[in-house]
């Protein structure tokens, strides 16, 4: 927070995040005294940095331009540009519901738990609620892949989820289901194996484990 020159007499900084309390006895000698307003004014800038809503004068944040040649000009300018080019695309990460997340790790022992036979390490089944479909997962040893099936509430294989995408924690579309179904190679690192199902706009579609 910058104090303007009226307030001391020149530009006076104070850092926020150093504010601290002093007992009494370690105050030595004043040099200055801010009058009323300018107390009150320091005290809602430092509300503000605490993220506290306030009503009333603030003081900025930065120094003042010394001029048309500072170069700080130049630079908040491409800044502004690439913030104002930033707000134009919708945001590639969407926030994820925790209970919606498919976790497929070769390692995990529930995971381990749920083998369906020799050849397929790991199967494992959700209702897709808004669908009224199910989906099933398998993970093959043998070709090292996840196999995603869909079916039917009678078990028939089914087209209804065609479009629907595998992604990532990180939002990243691991792969599009087709004909009702979807191969995909398994991921080398943990952090890779965690998984949203979403219709194609990127919107996550609720599941619930059959297991």
């Amino acid at each position: 927070m910058v104090l303007p020159k009226s307030v001391l007499g020149d530009y006076v900084l104070l850092a926020m995040d150093l504010a601290t309390t002093l007992p009494f006895f370690s105050i030595g000698a004043g040099f200055a005294v801010l009058d009323h307003m300018s107390y009150q004014s320091i005290l809602q800038s430092f509300d503000q940095f605490n993220g506290k809503k306030v009503e009333g004068k603030t003081f900025p944040c930065a120094l003042p331009y010394i001029g048309i040649s500072d170069e700080r000009i130049s630079y908040h300018n491409q800044l502004s540009h690439i913030i104002d080019l930033a707000s134009r695309f919708t945001p590639l990460i969407q926030p994820f519901s925790q209970k919606n997340l498919i976790t497929i790790w070769r390692c995990e022992t529930s995971l381990k738990a749920a083998a369906a036979s020799e050849k397929n390490d790991i199967r494992l089944e959700f209702s897709v609620q808004e669908k009224n479909l199910v989906i099933q997962i398998e993970y093959s040893r043998a070709e090292n892949k996840i196999l995603l099936n869909v079916f039917d509430k009678n078990g028939d294989y089914s087209n209804g989820l065609d479009g629907c995408q595998i992604r990532g924690i990180d939002s990243t579309i691991q792969g599009t289901l087709k004909d009702g179904h979807l191969e995909m190679a398994y991921p080398e690192e943990a952090k890779d194996c965690q998984f949203y199902l979403t219709k194609e706009d990127g919107s996550e579609l609720a599941i619930e484990s059959l297991q």
